[in-house]
């Protein structure tokens, strides 16, 4: 991204010309050496340029294409879990798809306004329909990255700060009856049944028993390995849970399906989402 920078009575200045062409910013350039010096003439330089271009900062710009690999890159973020950081991904390239779309010309962090900020929440809240929970994920995201960054912006405080949190109802769970346990094994067909067998005979949480693997399943032990995602970048803990006969049958007939001698996953069809 190219930018102009100038001084005027012993102030520098600087603005970005918002565009990564060399040649279209040396036309830019002219035209703001114009626009500059007529204002100097005819006095009105302090109220045009010190809101748009202001005294040049100490830090840097950094252009929005570029500022989810600097935030990685950064020293001072926090370490979540490899999970965790994929969300966070997800989060900060939707704000991004937005930004496209609705502020076309925001190409640098220094772009993104308080104003911007509270744009983005409410259409999150208009047009997602997400819970209060992922609200406030977005919220916290898009506020930790800028603020890892704020400094090595030239940002003056952090345009997210300000976002308040949705406040969050609980909602209570019940354990499925024995009754309601029959009926959903006697409807539940396919990779469903596998899943829902896999949790009621093991209790693993959703995402372990999605991606649960052959290679985990002992059918000479008659047991299942088990690293639980929660614990996987901390304690690495292996936790053996031992079959019921109705679950190895179940896993046995599913393993002897054909063409699953190349599939490691014991539902293909849900760990790939």
């Amino acid at each position: 991204m190219w930018w102009v920078q100038w001084k005027h009575q012993g102030v520098a200045y600087a603005e970005s010309l918002r565009t990564p062409s060399k040649e279209h910013a040396v036309k830019l350039l002219r035209e703001k050496i114009s626009l500059v010096r007529a204002a100097i003439v005819d006095g009105t330089f302090g109220k045009r340029h010190i809101r748009s271009g202001g005294p040049l900062r100490s830090g840097r710009e950094i252009p929005l294409s570029e500022a989810w690999e600097r935030y990685r890159g950064s020293k001072t973020r926090k370490r979540p879990s490899a999970a965790t950081l994929t969300q966070y991904t997800y989060q900060f390239d939707r704000f991004r798809e937005w930004l496209r779309a609705a502020h076309p010309n925001a190409v640098c962090l220094s772009d993104v306004t308080k104003e911007v900020a509270w744009q983005f929440m409410e259409h999150l809240k208009q047009s997602r329909r997400l819970s209060p929970n992922t609200y406030n994920k977005y919220a916290d995201t898009l506020d930790r990255v800028f603020g890892v960054l704020n400094k090595d912006a030239g940002l003056e405080g952090n345009p997210w700060g300000d976002i308040a949190h949705m406040s969050e109802t609980p909602c209570g769970r019940k354990e499925f009856t024995l009754p309601q346990i029959r009926l959903i094994l006697g409807k539940a067909t396919g990779w469903m049944r596998t899943l829902f067998l896999i949790g009621l005979h093991t209790g693993q949480r959703l995402g372990d028993c999605c991606q649960l693997t052959f290679d985990k399943v002992h059918f000479d032990r008659n047991l299942i390995e088990v690293v639980p995602a929660k614990t996987r970048h901390s304690s690495r803990i292996v936790v053996e849970l031992p079959m019921h006969p109705e679950l190895r049958r179940h896993l046995e007939q599913v393993r002897g399906q054909p063409n699953r001698d190349s599939l490691n996953h014991v539902m293909p069809e849900v760990a790939e989402r």
